[in-house]
């Protein structure tokens, strides 16, 4: 099944552009079946495209926005400590 993106989730561009990468011959297949979608076939190039996009955004975790809202009480944390020890 095909996965919709939601403009709120950055995380469901990924799951779309993984799971349409998956099903890539299908999608073609449907796409090449509906006349009036041909203007929307993706080229070889722009599906390789897609799959290293997808391989971007995989670095941006779910766990990327639990340390992203932890971020400032690290710096904090960081802040209070003496210059010389490091952390």
């Amino acid at each position: 099944m095909v996965i919709r993106d939601v403009v709120t989730r950055w995380n469901y561009t990924h799951a779309m552009i993984r799971r349409a990468s998956l099903l890539y011959k299908a999608v073609d297949e449907w796409v090449f079946e509906h006349e009036e979608l041909h203007e929307f076939m993706l080229t070889a190039s722009e599906w390789k495209m897609l799959k290293e996009l997808a391989n971007v955004l995989e670095v941006e975790s779910p766990k990327f926005v639990t340390v992203e809202s932890e971020f400032d009480e690290v710096v904090d944390i960081h802040a209070g400590y003496p210059s010389n020890i490091a952390c």
